[in-house]
């Protein structure tokens, strides 16, 4: 066939299309394979440039260099097509229009823009069905961090092959259960592929999926899926609860680093990953009281990609029995159709989740409900908000309308529209199987008329373009970028204007706009002023964004290596070595005075305590020495003391690099004596009390007189006590003694029984003992060898008296 009948049935065929012009997906236009792989739109195609019409018939050709038409097919507005030459065998769209699917189409298409210029790439398969309607089919794949894949099918599967580890292909090879460890979620429709060995940060890999079943026994071959993995977020602490007597702390992702502290009330405490478990860490046994706030610490956990969690306080509560229903406590509208839900606790399982089909929207006198009449209802729990799981955004699409109104607003122009929230009783329900009452709730939606918002700016790392970011996502195609109204200019004031078809949104960045201003190469080095006028970018419902000016700074300093930071724990190379409550930190390079300013550090997430010292330890000003005061820390026992982590941010070397913030893990040790509060006399029987828990030994040690007295000045009324002497040469006397220990069931306090002397006669040099419990006796603290339960010597110079 020739070009002209070729370009005359296209030109039929479209006119046909735009007649009935709808919506569509994949969407409609036109795709060129082969060695050409462009995309023209059928909104684009009558609206080409003379050139661009040029161009586009010789891509047709290109295209097509046997003459059979395969390579080209054409989408319809109704997402349903042909390829060009099932058209012409069939005379007519009419005749051959049929439903798409992925492997109707080559790959990724390059859209063409009015002028002949490239705008973004399109994957129609995203968009085309897998097979026929109604055949399971696997809706998307993609990767959750470094060592977990989520695979997502468009209905339940059965459970046995959906977890069958060899059915899944990686770059062409069946994995294995040595490999990876497949689990279907609650849902049976999306599986958790959990790999052995972490996949390396931005790699990439293809997956298809071959001889899962549904529930009928239909098995599956997909087409092929890119992934890829990349891992940019701090794992975090999702749950901690009381269970089975241990407290269970759920982290967002699994973990290639366990936490280096977890601390419950205060106590430090032994813990370990869960049996079979990277994302669940357990405690020992411990006892905690029901229905009581506990308070939690966990620093050091890291993920997969090395990212460490942020320093963790919070806290949680035990259990009780629980009859409390679940209540929605809030709704806030988020997006043009989206509405946060927010719920009283976290829900039980997937059954008792809220779902699609809970919510329903009364408008008018109209009930709309998820899947009925084209209305979608689609609800994604938010633990990026809220990592507690007890929020939820709702978008909805009533009757299927679509953007930009999704069928709630009652016009274009209609600013508002009242409804009313509703959810049935019982839909949800907690952990304890409590379900909800009835839900009815009046809501306005506001129509979204705020365009982006300039965030930030700065160099890419390329330093070829500038990338702006705005607070929400931006359309991405240079031909909705409006270049005349950016203006970059140097420091000279020499002015740039923006490169039409190379100022796009960033692939992967919904939120930046890359500006390209030089032809070629990368950016010269210096300060540019960016000035992005009202109108230059629109958002998805095409709300223009508000005028904006700022600064990037473009460099390339000699010195661009930032400060290493590091504990000194050892001897070999200098003589200097942290310790307890004594910190030897060390950057690798001479560093600022930055380096010496106490708020730079944190010791678990607060300021160093106050009389904290800080000094340069060498002329090379390259570590520094942290001593922490007496009487700042009450844990860790001595010497060897107790995990804590030491924040260190903000630290810059002479060059004005700054140094990651890095969080290392410190030992600290009890400096804060034990306090004696009373005391009280039963016979001979001195009963001290502390506010703290003594140790045992060191009790134990004050077994005699000397002993006693280098622990205690004891008065009896104004008179040092004098257990008596017994002298010499006497008959008929016994010497004083003294013993001391812990009352049983509670370690603060401490018994010391004397006896004084007994007198005898005959003696030389005897004295008697001025003992008398009927007095008022006032016990003064020493601090000898009296220690604390960390063995740190109880506080000296304290007086009580009964």
């Amino acid at each position: 066939m020739n070009k002209k009948v070729t370009l005359s049935l296209l030109s039929a065929t479209v006119f046909a299309s735009m007649a009935a012009s709808a919506f569509a997906a994949p969407t409609q236009g036109v795709y060129m394979g082969g060695s050409v792989d462009k995309f023209y739109k059928l909104d684009d195609l009558f609206q080409l440039s003379a050139e661009a019409k040029k161009e586009f018939v010789s891509r047709l050709n290109a295209a097509n260099p046997d003459g059979d038409f395969k390579n080209l097919v054409f989408v319809d507005f109704d997402g349903k097509g042909a390829k060009f030459s099932e058209i012409l065998a069939q005379g007519t769209l009419a005749k051959a229009k049929r439903d798409l699917t992925k492997a109707d189409f080559e790959g990724s298409y390059v859209t063409v823009n009015t002028d002949g210029t490239d705008g973004v790439s399109y994957d129609p398969r995203n968009d085309a069905v897998d097979g026929a309607p109604g055949e399971l089919k696997v809706e998307s794949v993609s990767a959750i961090n470094l060592k977990q894949l989520e695979v997502k099918f468009n209905k339940e599967v059965d459970k046995t092959t959906a977890e069958d580890e060899t059915l899944y292909f990686e770059n062409g090879s069946a994995l294995s259960s040595s490999v990876a460890t497949a689990e279907l979620q609650d849902d049976n429709k999306t599986v958790i592929l959990t790999f052995a060995t972490k996949k390396a940060q931005n790699a990439t890999f293809t997956y298809k999926v071959d001889g899962v079943e549904d529930a009928d026994g239909n098995a599956i071959e997909s087409g092929d899926f890119t992934a890829k993995f990349a891992d940019t977020t701090l794992p975090t602490v999702s749950k901690a609860e009381y269970k089975g007597g241990k407290v269970v702390i759920t982290f967002s992702e699994p973990l290639a680093t366990a936490p280096s502290v977890v601390r419950v009330n205060g106590n430090p405490v032994t813990f370990g990953f869960v049996s079979g478990s990277t994302t669940q860490v357990e405690t020992q046994a411990l006892t905690l009281a029901a229905n009581s706030t506990v308070t939690l610490y966990v620093a050091g956990a890291k993920d997969e990609a090395g990212l460490e969690m942020n320093l963790y306080n919070g806290s949680f509560n035990t259990p009780a029995a629980d009859t409390v229903k679940p209540a929605i406590t809030s709704v806030t509208q988020v997006s043009q159709n989206t509405v946060r839900f927010v719920v009283s606790e976290e829900l039980g399982t997937s059954a008792s989740d809220l779902e699609d089909g809970d919510v329903k929207v009364l408008k008018g006198s109209t009930v709309y409900a998820d899947g009925v009449s084209g209305t979608s209802v689609t609800v994604t729990k938010n633990t990026t908000v809220d990592p507690s799981g007890k929020t939820y955004d709702v978008a909805f699409d009533l009757g299927g309308a679509g953007a930009p109104d999704y069928g709630i607003y009652a016009s274009s122009t209609a600013a508002s529209q009242a409804v009313t929230l509703l959810l049935d009783a019982d839909v949800i329900k907690d952990a304890a199987g409590n379900g909800n009452v009835a839900y009815s709730q009046g809501f306005t939606f506001n129509r979204d008329t705020q365009g982006p918002a300039f965030v930030s700016a700065k160099a890419s790392a390329n330093k070829e373009v500038i990338e702006v970011t705005f607070n929400e996502d931006i359309k991405a195609a240079a031909s909705d970028i409006d270049e005349s109204k950016i203006i970059v200019t140097d420091a000279s004031g020499v002015r740039y204007p923006a490169i039409n078809a190379t100022t796009v949104g960033k692939s992967g960045a919904p939120k930046v706009l890359e500006i390209d201003f030089v032809a070629s190469g990368t950016m010269a080095n210096g300060t540019y002023t960016v000035q992005i006028g009202a109108g230059a970018v629109k958002d998805a419902l095409g709300n223009l964004n508000t005028a904006a000016s700022t600064t990037v700074t473009v460099g390339d300093p000699a010195d661009t290596t930032k400060p290493t930071v590091t504990l000194d724990t050892e001897t070999t190379i200098d003589t200097l070595q942290s310790s307890a409550n004594k910190f030897v930190v060390d950057f690798g390079e001479e560093v600022g005075s930055s380096a010496l300013n106490l708020s730079n550090y944190k010791l678990d997430g607060a300021a160093l305590p106050t009389g904290t010292v800080i000094y340069f330890n060498s002329t090379a000003k390259d570590s520094v020495t942290i001593e922490l005061p007496a009487e700042s820390i009450n844990f860790g026992v001595n010497p060897t003391g107790a995990d804590a982590v030491l924040t260190v941010s903000n630290v810059a070397d002479k060059a004005g690099n700054v140094a990651v913030t890095t969080n290392l893990t410190a030992k600290v040790a009890d400096n804060t004596g034990a306090v004696v509060q009373s005391v009280q006399v039963y016979g001979n029987d001195i009963l001290l009390t502390f506010n703290e828990n003594i140790d045992t030994t060191s009790t134990a040690a004050i077994d005699t007189v000397s002993e006693l007295a280098a622990d205690f000045e004891i008065k009896v009324g104004s008179d040092l006590l004098n257990l008596g002497t017994l002298g010499t040469g006497g008959t008929g006397g016994s010497a004083a003694s003294v013993a001391a220990a812990l009352v049983p069931g509670n370690a603060k306090q401490v018994k010391i029984t004397i006896t004084p002397q007994v007198n005898g006669t005959g003696y030389t040099g005897q004295v008697a003992s001025n003992w008398d419990p009927t007095k008022v006796i006032t016990v003064k603290t020493l601090g000898a060898t009296l220690l604390d339960e960390n063995k740190y010597g109880v506080k000296a110079g304290v007086s009580v008296h009964n």
